[in-house]
């Protein structure tokens, strides 16, 4: 039992520090408006690039209305530019993808 708890710490420690020296570092820094807004837009490049990929690879590699990842994306893509909330599109996101399983 001692290991799995020290396993699990160490991951944790392995997992968090590296996320938090960078977040520390810039933090402290007085960053200009043009970079700061760069990284603002780093994670829902990200994320749209590995939904995309996930659509369109490892979907069903068709772009009709057949395709329930595509259906599901276009009331969330919606949502996302007229509310420009991340909860409102995510929760978009899954009840479109439920409404779509269950019918």
């Amino acid at each position: 039992m001692k290991d799995i708890i020290a396993i699990i710490i160490g991951m944790s420690l392995v997992t968090y520090i590296p996320r938090m020296i960078p977040l520390v570092v810039i933090s402290k820094i007085d960053l200009p408006n043009y970079l700061e807004s760069w990284l603002n837009n780093i994670p829902i490049a990200i994320l749209t690039a590995l939904l995309t990929l996930n659509m369109v690879v490892y979907g069903q590699n068709s772009y009709n209305l057949n395709n329930k990842m595509i259906l599901a994306a276009l009331p969330t893509i919606l949502v996302a530019i007229k509310t420009e909330s991340l909860i409102k599109t995510v929760l978009t996101g899954i009840i479109s993808m439920a409404i779509i399983n269950l019918a």
